[in-house]
């Protein structure tokens, strides 16, 4: 009988812990470094001018946070470049040997860079400071390059690492938490807009799928589609309407004390039909049909 009553309490205890309600968000201290490792392997495949092509983009990125200061509702955080890596394979590219080698004197001039931003308690981005430092001198090493190719590379170089894609890549693990207390099982959404080379409105839906003593996971589900009222761009020179919808799902295991991300991937595939309009390099302008996939793994 005594036994039967102990038991009966243990699982009463379990229960009571699953059914709590817990305050997700960031809780740093300052001067805590906290580091994260963020693989993006991006694979498109589309139609131009009646052929297909397909495109591959493998990036790998090391930073470190450093909390400078902490506020009642965010963070200062200074984060360096660590070590990064870019590789890209296309039809009509120059051996692989040589991009490679290109893109690796490139990387190398940013690696050891730092910059700064203000992060929200709920992991908003609110403003990112100095980020033009990282492109400073990307071609000491490669002197020989030409001025149209270098402007070019730049640019590519902006698109990887600069403060959009930085925001995008980096809010898809972090501004995830609710406004409210939630317990196991419950679920919340909340919906982004995410400036990369095109708008980007997402929509996702999250589930706090399991509660330990040391960490939460977090699962979701996300719908995107472009933003109609932004979806003119100006890409490698030509104006751009990009018209893509799609859906993504992602994991994501949260440190308990810190919440941050010890682990997580995240997978999105989209499809749908890019237009050049019409203007001097392409008149009447062409219709591109897209297919792009893109999966991102996180560790700290």
């Amino acid at each position: 009988m005594k036994k039967t009553i102990f038991t009966f309490f243990i699982l009463l205890s379990v229960v009571a812990v699953q059914a709590q309600k817990n305050t997700l968000g960031f809780n740093f201290t300052k001067n805590q470094v906290l580091t994260q490792t963020l693989t993006a392997d991006i694979n498109i495949d589309q139609s131009f001018a009646g052929q297909e092509m397909k495109i591959n983009m493998k990036m790998v990125s090391k930073n470190s946070f450093k909390v400078l200061e902490v506020h009642d509702t965010d963070y200062l955080v200074d984060v360096t470049y660590d070590n990064l890596s870019l590789k890209m394979t296309m039809p009509g590219m120059p051996a692989t040997g040589e991009v490679d080698a290109m893109m690796n004197k490139m990387t190398n001039a940013i690696k050891g860079k730092s910059f700064s931003m203000n992060m929200s308690k709920k992991g908003k981005i609110i403003k990112i400071h100095n980020m033009e430092k990282l492109f400073s001198g990307l071609f000491d090493s490669i002197p020989e390059l030409p001025e149209a190719q270098r402007e070019q590379m730049k640019k590519q170089m902006e698109d990887a690492y600069g403060k959009n894609n930085f925001t995008a890549n980096f809010e898809s693990f972090s501004a995830i938490f609710p406004s409210y207390p939630v317990a196991k099982g419950d679920k919340w959404t909340n919906k982004n807009k995410m400036e990369t080379s095109f708008s980007m409105l997402t929509e996702n839906e999250y589930t706090l799928k399991e509660v330990t003593a040391k960490y939460y996971v977090i699962t979701c589900n996300m719908a995107m589609k472009m933003d109609k009222t932004d979806s003119l761009k100006m890409t490698s020179g030509l104006p751009m309407v990009f018209n893509m919808n799609g859906t993504g799902v992602g994991e994501l295991k949260i440190d308990r004390a810190t919440g941050w991300i010890i682990s997580g991937t995240f997978v999105q595939k989209m499809s749908g039909e890019n237009e050049v309009k019409d203007c001097e390099q392409v008149p009447g302008g062409m219709k591109i049909p897209m297919v792009m996939e893109n999966k991102m793994v996180i560790s700290e």
